[in-house]
């Protein structure tokens, strides 16, 4: 069995957020970091993103029916022909970042948050109990890696085409995607 592998850029061009699920100091809302402190994108929000943008090419035609679940898995039941990892920094940003004092300026400046209430539209005041806060990540470029455990060679390259095409329709990324948060562009890193 071979395995290959390649690295996928995500370079963020907005504010995003993929959170903890977990309230912190800084917000409701607070974003999944490594525990060095640095951005974090997990494998499993990659994999679930380019799933559902495989799914509407395949609703839509564009990909043979049944080819999603060949290559994402089908929740436990039949096993993902690839695996993703968590996306990171890029090494050399990675060491920079953490060379510095951790409430260096730059490095604090990784992270802010954002808030939003609801209005009440009778009076034009704010909901009471409705303000809510989301710590969000700068726009930045993550790196993960995707593998591919097949049989065969040609297997892989059919598989990475196939998701070659699936990258530039993933537009966003976590939540808030719909509402202007996550922006981003997918691209495979070419080999050097």
């Amino acid at each position: 069995m071979s395995q290959t592998s390649r690295i996928l850029n995500i370079e963020l061009h907005d504010f995003w957020h993929v959170g903890t699920g977990e309230g912190r100091g800084s917000g409701d809302n607070s974003v999944v970091k490594l525990k060095n402190g640095l951005p974090y994108l997990p494998g499993r929000e990659l994999k679930g993103i380019l799933k559902v943008t495989a799914k509407c090419l395949e609703s839509w035609g564009h990909i043979t029916e049944g080819d999603t679940e060949r290559l994402f898995g089908n929740d436990g039941k039949k096993p993902a022909k690839i695996q993703i990892t968590g996306a990171e920094l890029d090494k050399n940003d990675a060491e920079y970042l953490l060379g510095l004092n951790k409430y260096d300026p730059t490095r604090r400046a990784l992270f802010d948050s954002i808030s939003s209430t609801a209005i009440n539209y009778e009076s034009g005041n704010a909901t009471n109990k409705s303000l809510r806060s989301m710590e969000i990540v700068i726009p930045c470029v993550l790196q993960a890696e995707i593998t591919c455990e097949t049989c065969e060679e040609k297997d892989s390259k059919t598989i990475f085409d196939f998701l070659e095409r699936l990258l530039p329709l993933t537009r966003a990324i976590g939540a808030s995607r719909n509402r202007g948060l996550g922006r981003c562009t997918m691209t495979f890193k070419t080999e050097e």
